[in-house]
């Protein structure tokens, strides 16, 4: 895991819906209003996968998700 509590990322703006990134899948009608904005980190859950305060925390995210990912 790249990321802490409290640190600003960018969701990438070229992840496409349905496809997995790491453990998780990139559900775009949820996921999708967030590609190319900035997020904060709210929780790392299981060392695998990113809760952000931005989304009210109800998607998992991953490293892959954001710029400069794996």
């Amino acid at each position: 895991m790249k990321h802490e509590i409290g640190d600003v990322v960018i969701v990438r703006d070229d992840l496409i819906s349905d496809e997995g990134y790491g453990d998780e899948i990139f559900i775009g009608d949820g996921m999708g209003a967030f590609r190319g904005k900035e997020v904060t980190i709210a929780e790392v859950d299981n060392d695998d996968a990113y809760l952000i305060n931005d989304d009210d925390m109800e998607w998992y995210w991953t490293d892959e998700m954001f710029e400069g990912g794996c």
